[in-house]
């Protein structure tokens, strides 16, 4: 499958990222950027995970009850560091939801996922990865609804 995908209302679609990372000197990440392409009648209904190969679960965008923009999102950036220390290599999924029941709709028509990272672990990481203390509120903010439509990037 390819892009556009399309999404609307009470419906979520799961991008997959298949074999990252494998031909790059990338083994520990510092931040991750998604440029995303999405046309939505309603950018605030809109959420936005993801899910790295070890299954770390980033949210990239919450519900914004106030914003009410319809024409989604243009060549937009979203990053995190949420994931500093993580071997990037595999499969990462990317969620776009939208958990409303209303009438809106529209489709992602570009997602491109860019690691940032090296070779060689950050010096905080010599004694094992970082715990912080509201790690787990991120996903009692996904709900198990299982995945409407899952397509495949190469």
């Amino acid at each position: 499958h390819s892009l556009p995908v399309p999404l609307s209302s009470g419906n979520e679609v799961q991008i997959n990222f298949v074999n990252l990372g494998y031909k790059c000197n990338i083994h520990f990440l510092e931040h991750i950027q998604i440029n995303l392409n999405i046309d939505y009648s309603r950018r605030g209904n809109l959420q936005i995970f993801l899910i790295s190969p070890k299954g770390s679960l980033t949210m990239l965008l919450t519900l914004r009850h106030k914003d009410s923009y319809v024409m989604g999102f243009k060549n937009w950036n979203f990053t995190s560091v949420h994931l500093w220390g993580e071997d990037p290599r595999g499969h990462w999924r990317l969620i776009v939801r939208d958990p409303k029941n209303d009438t809106q709709k529209g489709k992602v028509t570009k997602a491109t996922l860019i690691l940032h990272g090296t070779d060689k672990p950050a010096g905080c990481l010599r004694y094992g990865p970082r715990r912080y203390q509201d790690e787990d509120l991120i996903s009692q903010t996904i709900d198990r609804t299982p995945v409407l439509r899952v397509y495949s990037l190469y």
